[in-house]
């Protein structure tokens, strides 16, 4: 399923996704949430090389796939920031 953005979002999304891959943030969040390249790539319907690539950033991340691991990635983040500490994990 196609992510639904306003013809300006896309632009932006293309932008973030990128800048997100550029600095090593896209792999950060993925393993954050404990997920492989394998899993994100299924999900996607992509090869595992490709998000590798991405990741990376020997290729730039295009189209709707693209649009889509941008949703996913942003989904994973917000999660992280409100990600529940058990209390015996607290100091």
């Amino acid at each position: 399923m196609t992510p639904s953005f306003t013809p300006l979002a896309v632009p932006l999304a293309l932008a973030e996704i990128r800048q997100l891959c550029a600095t090593g943030a896209a792999r950060s969040i993925r393993e954050d949430a404990g997920l492989s390249l394998r899993e994100i790539a299924d999900h996607l319907g992509v090869g595992v090389t490709t998000i590798s690539v991405w990741e990376r950033n020997e290729q730039r991340p295009t189209g709707d796939r693209a649009l889509r691991y941008h949703q996913l990635l942003l989904e994973l983040a917000n999660r992280r920031a409100f990600r529940v500490v058990p209390p015996a994990a607290r100091t």
